[in-house]
């Protein structure tokens, strides 16, 4: 594995960069959705959102955070940073959609990169809170996990 910073800036900065492959896989794949598949717009900025949000996922544990509050729940960690992609999506949609309702001089795709802005700044900072921290650890995840099932009958 590729040796991973460890201050927030660094992980900032490779945050970033590989936003900036996803954004680019996003932004061409909303391009291809609506002018060339004829699909609305706000289909072609969630097919596009969920192409990048796999990608970012994927090459931020590769590249970015060391620090992973469960490690040992994997399919856990994954719906997290999933849902946080989810809400980021609502973020997303509804900032191009405003856009291009609200302001019909603007093309769509400027819409698109004011909310890639917003996005990177929430999901990096959600996802460092709550996935990717140093503070949780697994043992702390697993008693809070239990100590509920520990409850019952």
């Amino acid at each position: 594995m590729t040796d991973k910073p460890q201050s927030t800036l660094q992980q900032f900065i490779r945050y970033v960069g590989i936003g900036g492959v996803s954004f680019v896989l996003d932004f061409a794949t909303l391009t291809l959705v609506v002018s060339h598949l004829h699909a609305s717009v706000l289909t072609g900025a969630t097919a596009g959102f969920l192409v990048g949000a796999t990608v970012n996922y994927l090459l931020c544990l590769y590249f970015v955070f060391s620090a992973r509050t469960l490690r040992q729940h994997r399919m856990v960690e994954f719906w997290i940073f999933v849902l946080i992609g989810v809400i980021g999506l609502g973020i997303n949609d509804t900032i191009i959609y405003a856009c291009h309702s609200w302001l019909p001089a603007l093309d769509y795709r400027a819409g698109k990169f004011i909310a890639a802005a917003v996005v990177l700044i929430f999901n990096f900072t959600f996802r460092k809170l709550i996935l990717f921290n140093n503070r949780r650890s697994d043992s702390a995840v697993q008693v809070e996990v239990a100590a509920p099932l520990q409850q019952l009958p």
